[in-house]
This record gives structure tokens, C-alpha cells and sequence, in this order.
């Protein structure tokens, strides 16, 4: 019968019997003494044997919180290696970032340039057009709204 089971089918049934086997408590049997090998020394005493069950379930409990422990980094480990390489075109900008964003006397700079010009210039038409307004409305005597009527209205 085993002969006909297939791979899949005996890696589960395995699984299964340790799954069992593990899930079981940590006790030994009433009668583990019978199942015991033959010595010719005095037989463990039962505070032995507490002893050894008290010292395998310490480590057991140490080693599943190294296992948690251990996954917490390798989880870490995943994130910041992901991290690396989303940042690995930055290593050799010059390759893998356009070369005009990267030099000093690129296209982009030069363009940079030239509106930092325009600004300035148009700033200063700006200020001119404010300062000639202020001095039109300063030689300009003060209307009524009669006679802003008028003016608004009489357009030619």
C-alpha cells in the first residue's frame, strides 16, 4: 500500500504524524521507566526528571522567541533590501537620470537662467506701470460720482 502512494500524499501524512507528535504535551508517560533502556546505575529520580522537562521547556520557549525574533528581521531585512533597490538608479546619476537635470552647465540651468531674466524684467515693467498709474492719479483732480458718470459714458 505504501508503494502506491504518491510523493505528495507521504510528505502530508508525515507532516501530519509530527504535527501530532509535537502538539502533544510536554509530560512523559506514567510509565516511561518501561519504555526506558535497561541501566545498571540507580534509575532517574522523578526531581531529575522535572528538572531536565523544566529545562527543555525554558529553551523551547527561548528558541520559539528567537524564531520570532529571527522573522522580525528577516522582515526588516526584506523592506530595506526592497528600499535598496528602489534607490539603485540614484547610485550612477549619470546613467540612469537625464544627463541635462545632473550637469552643472546642462539645458535645464540655462533655461533656469533665462527666466530668472524674464522675471526680473517683467518685475520691473511692472514697477514702472504702478509708478506711472500712481502719478497719472495724483495729477488727476478728485471726481464725483457725477462727473465719473459722465466720463465713463462720454468714451470718444
Amino acid at each position: 500500500m505504501e508503494s502506491t502512494r504518491t510523493i505528495s500524499e507521504l510528505k502530508s501524512s508525515f507532516i501530519r504524524a509530527q504535527v501530532r507528535i509535537l502538539s502533544e504535551g510536554l509530560e512523559p508517560p506514567e510509565d516511561w521507566r518501561n519504555y526506558a533502556a535497561e541501566t545498571e546505575e540507580d534509575d532517574l529520580s522523578d526531581k531529575v526528571v522535572g528538572d531536565v522537562l523544566q529545562k527543555y521547556q525554558e529553551l523551547r520557549e527561548r528558541l520559539t522567541d528567537l524564531d520570532r525574533l529571527r522573522q522580525q528581521r528577516q522582515r526588516r531585512l526584506d523592506q530595506l533590501r526592497q528600499l535598496q533597490q528602489l534607490l539603485e538608479p540614484f547610485r550612477e546619476p549619470q546613467k540612469h537620470i537625464q544627463p541635462n537635470l545632473v550637469t552643472r552647465d546642462g539645458e535645464l540651468v540655462q533655461e533656469l537662467d533665462k527666466m530668472r531674466m524674464l522675471v526680473a524684467r517683467v518685475g520691473g515693467r511692472v514697477e514702472q506701470g504702478k509708478k506711472k498709474l500712481g502719478a497719472q492719479e495724483q495729477d488727476k483732480p478728485y471726481l464725483g460720482c457725477d462727473q465719473k458718470l459722465d466720463a465713463l459714458l462720454d468714451m470718444t
